[in-house]
């Protein structure tokens, strides 16, 4: 029985998209770590958040971003490194795999993070303080991980002089030159 063969295309869309799912898990642990842990106060109505703690708020979505800028560039040049022969394709399927990342970091993070409020909230009284759940209030970080593999992608084309991998490839006879010369 012969093996079977993985084509490049699936391959070039395959491997960046398993990196990111496993980068995206890597980077929510990190996100549910780093970021600052909001504290509310309960009242009878729901949770009342106050000034302080609500600027906290952007520390949430500044950790999402640090974190997904370094797992883009991770991301990137990892993956262009590797597949640098078909540059658009790959820059195409790096933009794609970071938001596949983005999402993966988005939700687990969140499971991770404190317990949904109304579950918490239901065994203690009033005037409490309780931790409010990772909330993600800028969705345009969700793009950080594209624009950051892409990123990294082009450091690893500025940084890697390799013309002759993108020029196509010649049979002998184009590369033996006309026939007028043989």
């Amino acid at each position: 029985m012969g093996q079977a063969r993985v084509s490049g295309a699936t391959r070039l869309v395959s491997e960046p998209v398993l990196a990111a799912v496993v980068l995206g898990l890597v980077a929510a642990v990190l996100w549910s770590n780093l970021a600052p842990d909001i504290q509310g106060e309960l009242t009878a109505t729901g949770v009342r958040i106050g000034t302080t703690q609500a600027r906290r708020q952007f520390g949430v979505d500044g950790w999402f971003a640090v974190v997904a800028a370094g797992g883009g560039l991770v991301l990137g040049t990892i993956v262009f490194a590797r597949h640098r022969s078909r540059p658009v394709g790959a820059l195409v399927v790096l933009a794609v795999a970071g938001l596949v990342a983005a999402a993966v970091q988005w939700s687990v993070g969140v499971l991770l993070g404190p317990a949904p409020v109304d579950e918490a909230a239901a065994e203690l009284p009033a005037g409490s303080s309780i931790s409010v759940p990772l909330e993600l209030n800028a969705p345009a970080m969700l793009l950080v991980w594209s624009i950051a593999a892409v990123v990294g992608a082009l450091l690893v084309a500025a940084f890697l002089d390799d013309r002759e991998r993108w020029s196509p490839r010649l049979s002998r006879r184009e590369r033996s030159g006309p026939s007028w010369q043989r």
